[in-house]
């Protein structure tokens, strides 16, 4: 359903196809990083070192961090194209839905048949991915390959327009002013890095500070977090809670939640357009603590999956 807005962003400018962009992939993987055992982490970086990515891959993000972690997090949106994964990143549940106790399965809106059809969703990636990363008689390219899957996918899970849609690719198609702008922005990059962007632009702290900045304050959460049970669809409904409350739900006035269907991205942004909605200081400083949380709640759970496969 996404894969044509890598193309989009080209033309348009303002679209965003990535979770968390690059700086936030790569913190939530340094997060991690300290989270690790020893033994998970040389076994993560040996994987890694001896099974590398193609040289002639063109990458997206250009100043990678020297954590081989952090930098191949955002490896997953770089090979898409040619692996035929795009589908693998994101799970649309409707904005119209729900969770109630009785109804937790995703299945209706992720296809069955993950793989180089572009078919499948985040959730039953991470849970194939890892299955190959676990499987030790698997080659040791596929698990690395199946590696560089989950730390990326873990990632996007937390990030609510990867879990949620209202008829507009999660937000891809919602264009709206960020900061009395000129030039409008959409929804799913504000989300992505714009929010993340702009906070660390105004403390002045380089990416590795910012990242022991959100370390530290989230340091006490770490012990409960690190319990919890690897549950990718509960993480999504967590993604799409977060999207109703905060995401579109700041919006004022609101975008009317539509009934799930096919995006038509031109109309969904002159219909947007004539609301004239603006994100301002309101809505960031009730979205930012959010965004924090998830990115160090998303680096303890990857931590702690990390830490059961080694």
């Amino acid at each position: 359903m996404r894969v044509f807005l890598l193309c989009l962003t080209m033309v348009l400018g303002t679209t965003s196809a990535f979770g968390w962009g690059c700086e936030g992939h790569q913190m939530i993987a340094l997060l991690a990083r300290t989270q690790l055992t020893p033994a998970a982490s040389a076994a993560v970086d040996k994987l890694l070192k001896d099974n590398p990515i193609s040289p002639t891959l063109s990458r997206f993000c250009k100043d990678r961090p020297a954590d081989i972690m952090a930098d191949l997090s955002t490896w997953a949106d770089d090979a898409r194209s040619g692996e035929g994964t795009g589908a693998w990143h994101f799970v649309d549940i409707p904005m119209t839905i729900a969770k109630t106790p009785g109804d937790k399965s995703l299945d209706k809106w992720c296809p069955e048949n993950g793989g180089k059809d572009g078919s499948g969703c985040v959730t039953k990636a991470i849970l194939e991915q890892w299955q190959i990363l676990k499987d030790k008689t698997q080659p040791a390219e596929a698990r690395a390959r199946a590696l560089r899957y989950v730390i990326h996918f873990v990632e996007d899970t937390h990030q609510p327009l990867h879990d949620s849609d209202n008829t507009d690719h999660g937000g891809n198609c919602t264009a709206v002013t960020y900061l009395n702008e000129e030039k409008p922005a959409n929804l799913h990059a504000i989300w992505d890095y714009r929010i993340l962007q702009t906070d660390m632009e105004r403390r002045k702290l380089s990416q590795s500070a910012y990242t022991a900045a959100i370390g530290a304050e989230f340091a006490k959460r770490r012990a409960g977090w690190s319990k919890e049970k690897v549950d990718p669809e509960a993480w999504a409904w967590e993604g799409h809670a977060l999207a109703a409350k905060l995401t579109y739900g700041l919006l004022r006035p609101l975008i009317p939640v539509e009934p799930p269907g096919e995006a038509d991205c031109n109309a969904e942004r002159a219909r947007v357009a004539a609301l004239h909605i603006s994100i301002g200081e309101a809505y960031i400083g009730q979205s930012l603590p959010v965004i924090r949380e998830q990115l160090a709640h998303s680096a303890a759970r990857l931590a702690n999956l990390l830490n059961q496969t080694f």
